[in-house]
């Protein structure tokens, strides 16, 4: 496991974070170097709440969007300026997407918060109550889950309709790609549709009853030509499945090789995965500041840890990763 060496300095109300010294990544994706820019934080604020932090980020422009508990919504400049934006409500924010000049947030309580401009962010009525955890687009059309089995659908992001699947679990997280969308439950169900209004239902646990332990789901990630789910076991480890055609899962081992050759078994529990095209190649972020490598090869399993904190949020640009959890953390790591 790499180990980090982060200096901080406290300068104006400032905590602003040294970019650490290039590390070699030869062992972990074949021959590249891995750095890491802790960006700076903005200055401290009332926020109190415990585990409190950001939940989601995405690429605007020429920076990045975050979004937390409290409301949080800040711009991340890749020169590591960190700018918030006054949010209209002070409830917790899960997702955030960016599309077709389009900022959609969502949250609790039946939370959308919309912006064109991207510094004006208006509240839209949902009709729900329900915690709206994840956000998705296809085809043009936006997607939202939220608990107890409500399916959210709009055109532009200002008229929301509402669909309501009879469902076990929380639908806690939703991703499409051009032909298909995908939701997952705390309660094993895996949901697919092409349209985001005809949805078909698939119980993992029990399809799988008897051959794989029971588990419960987190995040779902869908990319050109793979589907994949991460959640924890009954027994409280993590777990990863992969599919082709969402037909037919597969469970992938998470066990590691460590920087001294030795086979480590994964603990901490998965929050969110990305997929890095170029290198064929996923990563997920797990609580205590973990990171997952899982290449192509199903053996070749690697971890390396960013920070102490639990990482919420994961997402893969051309060059690099950016990872955020809790306290406000934010990390840019370079890959190649």
């Amino acid at each position: 496991m790499i180990r980090l060496k982060v200096i901080l300095f406290l300068l104006g109300g400032f905590i602003c974070f040294i970019p650490i010294k290039r590390m070699p990544l030869a062992a972990l994706v074949g021959g590249s170097n891995l750095s890491y820019h802790l960006f700076s934080q903005p200055q401290k604020t009332s926020y109190s709440e415990e585990n409190g932090g950001y939940r989601d980020i995405v690429s605007y422009e020429d920076q990045y969007l975050a979004v937390g508990t409290n409301g949080r919504i800040d711009y991340i400049k890749k020169s590591g300026e960190i700018i918030s934006i006054v949010s209209p409500l002070n409830i917790d924010l899960n997702s955030v997407i960016y599309e077709n000049k389009t900022v959609i947030a969502v949250g609790n309580n039946g939370t959308i918060l919309v912006s064109s401009d991207g510094q004006t962010f208006s509240k839209i009525e949902t009709g729900t109550e329900k915690n709206i955890n994840s956000i998705t687009s296809l085809n043009g059309i936006f997607i939202a889950a939220a608990d107890k089995g409500t399916i959210l659908i709009s055109m532009n992001g200002n008229i929301w309709s509402s669909i309501h699947l009879p469902l076990k679990g929380d639908i806690v997280s939703i991703s499409a790609n051009i032909s298909l969308c995908y939701c997952v439950t705390d309660k094993s169900e895996i949901i697919k549709s092409s349209d985001g209004i005809s949805w078909d239902v698939f119980n993992y646990n029990e399809q799988y009853a008897g051959f794989n332990e029971p588990c419960s789901f987190k995040d779902v990630l869908l990319t050109g030509n793979r589907i994949a789910i991460i959640g924890q076991h009954e027994g409280r480890s993590p777990v990863a499945l992969f599919s082709s055609l969402g037909n037919v899962w597969t469970e992938r081992s998470l066990n590691y090789t460590d920087d001294y050759g030795r086979i480590q078994m994964a603990t901490n529990l998965p929050n969110d995965i990305c997929y890095d095209i170029t290198e064929d190649q996923f990563f997920i972020a797990c609580e205590n500041g973990e990171i997952l490598m899982l290449p192509s090869c199903t053996k070749c399993n690697k971890s390396f840890t960013a920070t102490k904190k639990d990482l919420r949020g994961i997402k893969c640009t051309e060059n690099s990763l950016i990872i955020v959890g809790d306290d406000y953390y934010v990390n840019s790591i370079s890959l190649r």
